[in-house]
């Protein structure tokens, strides 16, 4: 029996080739999955609000409000504001985020805004409520703003303020 050694060795080098593809692409999402841990975790430091901060964030926006500049009525902000509290709540198994938020209700919502003081007002409309991520067994009352440095990973807020940027808005969160 003649084996043609030609072809076991190029068998061979494709078998060691698809190794060392899989073994990189593993090593590239461990990573991947280190990085968000480390993002939540900073998140869980810094991201904490008391009431009084709340109260604070909340009461600002309501005094910058000018009411000539805002484009929706009263009904359609709390619309927004129930529609972004029901998105940080999202606990499904297709939820994308790592915090069970469904990103892509929260971007919709900022799509809609087109003035500063429609931010503003939204901030106010929220309010603050209870919000905890996904594996935590308590929430705490959190601002929109709070509530998005909380929950979201921090190249979500980026596309958040892009979002907002792109609409005219300077409000940046």
């Amino acid at each position: 029996m003649k084996i043609n050694l030609g072809k076991v060795n190029k068998i061979n080098g494709l078998n060691a080739a698809l190794i060392a593809a899989a073994i990189i692409a593993l090593v590239i999402i461990v990573f991947k999955i280190i990085d968000r841990v480390k993002e939540s975790g900073e998140k869980r430091k810094t991201g904490s609000q008391n009431g009084a901060d709340n109260n604070q964030t909340i009461q600002t926006a309501s005094s910058e409000i000018d009411p000539n500049n805002l484009s929706f009525s009263d009904s359609e902000y709390s619309a927004m504001a129930q529609a972004l509290y029901a998105a940080f709540q999202e606990t499904g198994f297709w939820t994308s985020g790592i915090n069970g938020v469904d990103e892509d209700v929260v971007y919709i919502q900022f799509r809609k805004l087109k003035t500063d003081d429609d931010v503003r007002k939204l901030i106010v409309v929220y309010g603050s409520k209870p919000i905890k991520k996904k594996n935590d067994s308590s929430s705490q009352e959190r601002s929109l703003p709070s509530t998005i440095a909380y929950m979201m990973a921090s190249n979500e807020v980026k596309r958040i303020n892009r979002i907002l940027r792109g609409n005219d808005i300077t409000y940046q969160f």
